[in-house]
């Protein structure tokens, strides 16, 4: 059972919950993955760390945390890449970065999770947020943003190995969509 005193110090509030399907990297088969919703002031849409847990119940390790300092650096170093084209510049989150129970981990190592940023903790405060990706080391390697993207509240997958189909829900408009990616060693093209 998971609640925020078993938690390392930190973020509060645990949301998503995943279990890591295969070994890779950081990663080991049967850990759970579990993203948390609020920062230590306890203010939601704030949260920014991923704590994995071994299935044995021993001591958990922060498997990453995620700012938006990092996704603004990833984003300054795609304009600077002259061969990227224009429609690959959105390794950006808009509003930030505020992890919700959307969280997936596909077979190939790639984590995913939802971000529903708020400035205060409050919903009048949240933005349309973004899908954040993940390495099987925990580093954030890109982010996905679009109209359809406006709140990623919570997500399943169908992983296939070489593609998978993410079924996303959106709680600031309240419509579903389906996102499909080509898994690939270095990177997910949507």
């Amino acid at each position: 059972m998971l609640n925020d005193h078993a938690l390392l110090p930190g973020d509060v509030n645990p949301y998503g919950v995943f279990v890591v399907p295969e070994s890779r990297g950081k990663l080991n088969e049967g850990d759970i993955l579990v993203s948390n919703f609020n920062n230590m002031a306890n203010q939601q849409g704030t949260g920014t760390t991923i704590v994995q847990f071994p299935p044995d119940g021993s001591q958990q390790k922060l498997f990453a945390q995620i700012s938006g300092r990092v996704l603004l650096i990833i984003f300054a170093s795609l304009l600077i890449s002259s061969h990227l084209l224009a429609s690959q510049l959105g390794d950006w989150c808009p509003g930030g970065v505020g992890l919700t129970t959307a969280l997936v981990v596909l077979k190939n190592g790639w984590v995913i999770v939802g971000s529903l940023p708020t400035f205060n903790g409050t919903s009048v405060t949240a933005m349309p947020g973004c899908l954040i990706v993940l390495d099987c080391n925990g580093n954030v390697v890109e982010t996905f943003h679009n109209p359809d993207i406006n709140g990623p509240w919570d997500m399943t997958v169908v992983d296939f190995g070489d593609h998978a189909v993410l079924f996303v829900t959106n709680v600031l408009n309240g419509i579903s969509f389906l996102l499909a990616f080509s898994c690939r060693r270095s990177h997910l093209i949507s």
